[in-house]
């Protein structure tokens, strides 16, 4: 799917590209933002994503939507050549088969 819709962006004109990214931007901040309404701190997601990333979290989605090239790997390939670095998976945090990308902590197994 990622393939397809890194190959449209980067095909449709300048002036159409916010056709592609406005919806997935909707999509991946949509409950943070309702969230952070919710608990009565509007837009304080978006202003630690700023201050962590040091870009904003719009232009973080034009980045990934139009980055090429980009690489997709199996579990089993993440912990089988971390693991034989000598580390240990530690904790992950799944996208759950929807948009995103999946997060890997590993700790040293040498400390």
């Amino acid at each position: 799917m990622w393939k397809r819709v890194k190959c449209l962006y980067n095909w449709i004109p300048t002036g159409f590209k916010w056709l592609i990214v406005m919806p997935l931007f909707i999509r991946l901040w949509d409950s943070a933002t309702f969230r952070d309404i919710f608990h009565g701190r509007p837009l304080s997601g978006w202003k630690n994503y700023k201050k962590d990333r040091d870009t904003s979290p719009y232009y973080d989605v034009v980045e990934w939507v139009g980055g090429w090239p980009f690489e997709a790997a199996a579990q089993e390939e993440f912990f089988n050549i971390f693991r034989k670095q000598g580390f240990e998976l530690e904790q992950i945090k799944t996208c759950a088969g929807g948009l995103g990308c999946n997060k890997y902590f590993f700790r040293s197994r040498k400390n």
